[in-house]
């Protein structure tokens, strides 16, 4: 079986980043097992990080390019 890869990208505003912390938690207890990150701006990043979301800082490596 293939392990999920789920991406999610905030690179707005600290309120657009708390709006999206209920759908990332959703899908963390959709897709227990995926392999969830969070592609997050500065001012939103320390939302993800206290909620124990995995941030990058680049997508390189997590984002496959399907061709």
């Amino acid at each position: 079986m293939v392990k999920e890869r789920i991406l999610l990208a905030r690179h707005d505003a600290l309120g657009d980043a708390l709006v999206t912390l209920p759908t990332a938690s959703a899908l963390r207890a959709r897709f227990p097992e995926a392999d969830l990150a969070v592609l997050a701006g500065e001012r939103g990043r320390w939302a993800f990080e206290r909620a124990g979301f995995r941030v990058l800082d680049d997508p390189g490596g997590f984002v496959e390019t399907v061709g």
